[in-house]
C-alpha cells in the first residue's frame, strides 16, 4: 500500500497571512522574499537545505 506524502508547507505560513492582513505594515516581495545577502546563513537554516527542507523569508517594511 503507497502513502501519500503531503507537501511541507513554509512554517512561516501562519506569520505571512498574518502580516499580509495588517494595513501598517507592506511585504516586499509578491509572496516570500529570497534570502538577503546581509542576512548570514544560520546553522539551522544550512541543516535543513541539506535535508533538502526550504527555507522562506518575509521581509516587511512599515508604511
Amino acid at each position: 500500500m503507497k502513502t501519500a506524502i503531503k507537501p511541507r508547507r513554509p512554517t512561516g505560513s501562519p506569520t505571512h497571512s498574518t502580516r499580509v492582513g495588517q494595513p501598517s505594515l507592506h511585504n516586499t516581495a509578491a509572496d516570500y522574499a529570497p534570502r538577503p545577502v546581509h542576512r548570514p546563513l544560520t546553522k539551522f537554516e544550512n541543516h535543513g537545505l541539506k535535508l533538502g527542507h526550504g527555507v522562506w523569508d518575509l521581509i516587511f517594511t512599515k508604511k
